[in-house]
């Protein structure tokens, strides 16, 4: 008798750091692929500058900035990391994107990590 052998499908999953040094103008830092159901698991700033600067950080639906930091003061050297529980800071829909600013061109440096898994973006 034959056993019944299926294999099962379990999404395939990336996990990458998305590195970025923000300019002085609202700019894309985060594209997602459009193939891929992407969350963002944590955000690192660092004000590289001898002087505070601010940061302004927001993800687009497309046609609306949503801020989850406005205006956010890093004192000079800081590091400041924005993350979620269970690892998971936010869900985002394949056509979102991910906006930065710093108030100053190249002093503040920004990493995101983000997990990518196949599938079918979030509903």
């Amino acid at each position: 008798m034959e056993k019944d052998v299926r294999e099962q499908h379990t999404p395939a999953a990336t996990g990458k750091a998305d590195l970025n040094i923000l300019t002085n103008s609202l700019t894309t830092i985060y594209t997602p692929n459009s193939i891929r159901r992407p969350a963002l698991g944590s955000i690192i700033l660092c004000n590289t500058d001898s002087s505070a600067r601010t940061v302004d950080l927001s993800v687009n639906d497309g046609s609306t900035d949503y801020y989850l930091l406005n205006s956010h003061s890093l004192a000079a050297g800081e590091t400041y990391v924005l993350k979620g529980a269970e690892r998971v800071l936010l869900h985002l829909e394949t056509t979102w994107t991910i906006k930065a600013l710093a108030s100053v061109t190249n002093v503040v440096h920004c990493t995101l990590s983000i997990l990518e898994e196949e599938g079918r973006a979030l509903v």
